[in-house]
């Protein structure tokens, strides 16, 4: 018998009725969907500018 994990890397079932995989995932939208609408910390911001930045540059000076 496959462990759970290596059924659903082989594409197979998670073992779970439709109706509780439909529950959690309707679950999960609400969490996270709430979540996904609140602003950007201002730390995250800085680092995603600062990786932009660096990656532009990187692609800059590699022509």
């Amino acid at each position: 018998m496959q462990s759970t994990t290596s059924q659903l890397e082989d594409g197979g079932s998670s073992g779970l009725p439709p109706e509780i995989q439909e529950h959690i995932g309707k679950q999960l939208r609400h969490v996270y969907g709430k979540l996904l609408s609140e602003p950007l910390p201002d730390k995250f911001g800085k680092l995603l500018e600062a990786l932009s930045k660096e990656a532009a540059d990187k692609t800059d000076t590699s022509k």
